[in-house]
């Protein structure tokens, strides 16, 4: 469970990093300013925040499993929609409020319902994994993003977390569930299904 919430959560936030870097790349293609460009990530990133308090509880109603889903489909939805930007409203709805919606749903919730519902002992251990998650996607995505910017252009550095995004949404709506009950085994540190 922890390995598929960790790797949903690296291409979430590679998604919402990504854009940083292209922004140069795009404004050349475009035409637009930098200004144009960058604007709507200061709207991703206030959506990417402002989403986390009703994430949290919508994760606690639903479960991991149904809001990872509608997490991914909504940053599949604005990594696809900025893929093919050729107008500027394009860039606000993909790149700012889809962006700043689609992770916000689960980033920082993830780690913590699954640690809690999944794990007795190492809940921190847990937690401090996951969290890495964030830095790891920012950390590996952004320099591909802009080595393959060079290369192939920006449309093809914004494929790279587009494609992870939906292998890891299918992978985790596969093979993750909300809790360990569901699959008849006990939270690690326990001997008996149910006692949490």
């Amino acid at each position: 469970m922890v390995a598929l919430a960790f790797f949903s959560a690296l291409f979430a936030t590679a998604s919402v990093g990504v854009p940083s870097v292209l922004i140069v790349p795009m404004s050349k293609d475009l035409g637009w300013s930098i200004g144009e460009i960058a604007a709507p990530t200061g709207l991703r990133l206030a959506l990417f925040g402002l989403s986390a308090p009703f994430a949290g509880g919508l994760m606690l109603k639903y479960g991991p499993r149904r809001m990872v889903g509608l997490s991914g489909i909504v940053l599949i939805i604005g990594l696809i929609i900025s893929i093919f930007t050729t107008e500027k409203w394009h860039l606000w709805v993909g790149m700012g409020i889809l962006l700043g919606i689609g992770p916000g749903l689960t980033a920082m919730q993830l780690s913590s319902v699954v640690a809690s519902r999944w794990f007795n002992e190492r809940q921190g251990l847990v937690i401090g994994l996951m969290t890495g998650a964030t830095a790891t996607g920012t950390l590996i995505f952004m320099p591909l993003a802009a080595t393959i910017s060079d290369l192939y252009g920006w449309r093809a550095a914004m494929a790279i977390p587009t494609i992870g995004s939906v292998i890891s949404i299918i992978l985790f709506y596969l093979f993750a569930w909300d809790r360990p009950e569901n699959i008849n085994i006990p939270r690690l540190g326990e001997t008996e299904v149910g006692l949490a």
